[in-house]
């Protein structure tokens, strides 16, 4: 196949060649770079460069949106000519049967760096960062409420923290019941659901969840009877004069992580196996089937793990499906126990100021059981009140997004 060749005059001048590019051939089918650092190379097809062109004319200079479908792009694309420059690749793109002028794309440099290596493109999210609670140290986790709600760089290393460790705190916080709708909206918008925009979580004698009672409460995620279960939830403590009553976070990742090494085939078993979920009370009837992991989820490794509103486990079929339930029951067993190993999880007396935030859709939570009979005070009643509220993980990742990208502009700005 004939193949052409940029000169050498090209490859010396550009400052995208010296720093990553060593050379670039097109043919027929695409344009082919090839990696300075690595001598690897990656081909670029036609029609997937001149969909991704950044002109005005394809990309609207106000809304940033596109100005044409994939569909629009002729199948039989080819371009005239291609040169490396200072801005980056340059492709004039021939006239054909579909198109009436000539067309010029460049994609700059960094881009383009973006595409050869996804993995060293800005992140919306951190790489989860697995832990058991002996790592951890407590304070590392704290952030000031004052700091959260008025410094960009607070939120931005709070929010840092909820994608890479999943959880953190913040304490300070005024004794007001409205104050964490203040925190939640710092993130973004306040997801609502049938228990409204925020919800008491207090001990109730006639609870229609096992959250509003005074018993213990193992460690799980909420909602998971949803299609789509909220990714960040808050807990604000307004009340803690009970006995016992401790709030336990566990990291799944690190269970996940464990279960893997140690018996492969249950950790497959809860990768494959659905498992139903559902709330059926207080007139709602909600259900959704998913596995207890999901791999390849938005964020990578995504757990759904809330034994009191697992629903009935279909019955094996066959020989196969009996070894799965069996090897799915042994996965459950060893999950539980890494879980609620001591050492693995966090155990503390959230306490009127306290706030803990979490990814719903990583790190456990639950509690101890607690008694209305305040310590110390054996002629009082005490309470434990806790408010909480939802926020989805689009919104986090938008928001964190944007901070990071305010703060590498701020460090090249001066010069860092």
């Amino acid at each position: 196949m004939f193949v052409r060749r940029l000169s050498s005059l090209h490859l010396h001048q550009s400052p995208l060649s010296r720093r990553s590019i060593a050379s670039v051939a097109w043919n027929d089918q695409g344009i082919t770079l090839e990696r300075k650092d690595t001598r690897t190379t990656r081909l670029l097809p036609h029609t997937w460069l001149r969909d991704h062109c950044l002109c005005p004319r394809c990309i609207h200079p106000g809304t940033r949106q596109k100005l044409h479908g994939s569909g629009d792009i002729p199948g039989e694309i080819q371009p005239s000519s291609v040169n490396l420059t200072d801005q980056g690749l340059k492709v004039r793109w021939a006239k054909n049967s579909t198109t009436e002028k000539e067309h010029v794309s460049t994609y700059p440099r960094e881009w383009l760096k973006d595409q050869l290596d996804p993995s060293e493109a800005p992140k919306k999210a951190f790489r989860p960062t697995p832990w058991k609670a002996t790592d951890l140290d407590p304070s590392s986790l704290q952030i000031p409420y004052k700091d959260f709600m008025h410094s960009d760089s607070a939120l931005r290393i709070a929010l840092s923290l909820l994608t890479e460790r999943g959880v953190c705190f913040l304490d300070g916080i005024p004794g007001e019941e409205r104050a964490i709708e203040g925190i939640a909206e710092r993130i973004g918008p306040i997801r609502d659901t049938f228990y409204g925009k925020t919800w008491d979580v207090r001990a109730d004698p006639k609870a229609a969840n096992i959250a509003y009672t005074s018993l213990d409460l193992g460690l799980h995620m909420d909602l998971m009877y949803f299609e789509a279960p909220p990714g960040v939830q808050i807990l604000h403590c307004l009340e803690q004069d009970v006995y016992g009553g401790e709030s336990l976070f566990a990291d799944s990742h690190y269970a996940v992580g464990l279960l893997k090494k140690d018996d492969p085939e249950a950790y497959q078993a809860l990768v494959e196996m659905p498992v139903p979920f559902g709330y059926r009370n207080d007139g709602h009837d909600l259900s959704f089937t998913r596995p207890t992991l999901v791999e390849d989820g938005p964020a990578g490794l995504e757990v759904f793990y809330s034994p009191p509103f697992q629903h009935v486990l279909p019955l094996p079929s066959s020989p196969v499906a009996s070894r799965q339930l069996d090897a799915f029951y042994r996965g459950m067993r060893r999950f539980k126990g890494y879980i609620e190993d001591p050492n693995a999880h966090i155990r503390i007396p959230l306490v009127p100021g306290q706030c803990a935030l979490f990814d719903n859709r990583r790190a456990l939570h639950g509690r101890t059981a607690f008694s209305s009979q305040a310590p110390g005070k054996p002629d009082r009643t005490g309470h434990r009140w806790l408010k909480g509220t939802y926020v989805d993980r689009d919104a986090l990742w938008d928001r964190l997004a944007v901070l990071l990208a305010d703060h590498a502009a701020n460090d090249r700005g001066k010069g860092l």
